[in-house]
């Protein structure tokens, strides 16, 4: 079990579960509560090509390729070289959350079965490890002496608090020494037990068949894109949240519907944090959605540019990195690999 943090009370045991939560939020953030529709498209953005240059100039073969236009739908991507030499590799979107229906999927669908089957090699965004997990825990915290509540103000703190309580089950003392992006993660899960996601699942099948893994990024990068976004607007990002708390829990079968049909300008769409008007929420949310989503797509880009060479891999990335102009086959494809939905 994780060490306990210096301002918590001895006699109170950070539950593992509790830190599964955390994690398993921090997945699935891109999806539940993230996107005002359209949003993302609308900001003002660096144009794919540019993008995908400034992040890995010397990551592509030599031919190029068409551009591809922006995504809009397909969870499985065909990458290889333009001049079709070398092994292709695979592309797949993820929703991270743990519904059988998005499991059993890895054998339904012939295509998918068999690009997972013929990898040398499955890279994820994170691999889980012990050290993680300590780090992990270490970081939802505020600082000694300071409180959610006391950010918040009394009306939201009691509100938020009290949702952790009654539907998640944190204690109050925990969960008033929550960042505010981490109780954003809390009440962006389901009010359930969490069982094995979709990654997670993955993962597994390739440690039984003794498959090579490896991972896009380190978990230090990616607290670093919550750690790094200005507090008012986690901030409002919470209240959007802790407000509108029973309609993100009604949401969830809807975004695993829209997954199942490959419908990603659906699932984008779904996502209405707020009264559209509301301008500082869509800037919190712009900003979210450009550290967490577009700049990481950079970084994972980087990553997977050496394997992607060497070719028979297998990428698995939340379902959002491969939206848009700026999702990761947009990116490959401004890069010169050949780039193909499968369907």
């Amino acid at each position: 079990m994780p060490a306990l943090p210096a301002c918590l009370p001895p006699s109170f045991a950070f539950p593992r579960q509790l830190a599964g939560r955390l994690r398993a939020g921090l997945r699935r953030l891109a999806w539940l509560g993230l996107l005002a529709g359209g949003l993302a498209q609308a900001q003002a953005v660096q144009p794919a090509g540019e993008a995908a240059s400034a992040a890995t100039a010397a990551s592509a073969p030599a031919a190029a390729a068409p551009r591809l236009a922006p995504v809009e739908r397909g969870l499985l991507w065909r990458v290889q070289a333009a001049d079709g030499q070398g092994a292709p590799s695979f592309l797949y979107g993820t929703l991270h959350i743990d519904d059988r229906r998005l499991i059993e999927r890895l054998d339904q669908v012939a295509p998918l079965r068999e690009a997972l089957a013929g990898a040398r090699l499955l890279m994820l965004e994170l691999l889980p490890s012990a050290d993680d997990a300590r780090a992990f825990q270490q970081a939802t915290q505020l600082p000694e002496g300071e409180s959610l509540q006391a950010l918040t103000g009394p009306a939201l703190g009691q509100t938020v608090i009290g949702l952790l309580r009654d539907r998640y089950g944190i204690p109050p003392e925990v969960a008033g020494r929550f960042k505010p992006w981490a109780a954003y993660l809390f009440l962006n899960q389901p009010a359930r037990a969490i069982g094995e996601i979709l990654d997670r699942a993955i993962l597994n099948r390739a440690l039984r068949e003794r498959r090579p893994v490896a991972a896009l990024e380190t978990l230090a990068q990616q607290l670093d894109a919550l750690d790094g976004l200005p507090l008012p607007q986690q901030l409002k990002l919470l209240e959007s949240v802790a407000l509108r708390h029973d309609r993100t829990q009604a949401a969830i079968e809807g975004l695993i519907q829209l997954y199942l049909d490959e419908d990603l300008n659906g699932l984008a769409d779904l996502q209405q944090p707020g009264p559209r008007d509301d301008a500082v929420l869509a800037a919190a949310h712009a900003a979210l959605v450009e550290r967490l989503v577009h700049q990481r797509n950079l970084g994972m880009l980087r990553t997977m540019a050496p394997e992607l060479k060497a070719g028979g891999v297998f990428v698995a990335v939340g379902a959002l990195h491969l939206w848009g102009d700026r999702g990761l086959p947009a990116l490959l494809a401004a890069e010169g690999w050949s780039v193909q939905r499968v369907r």
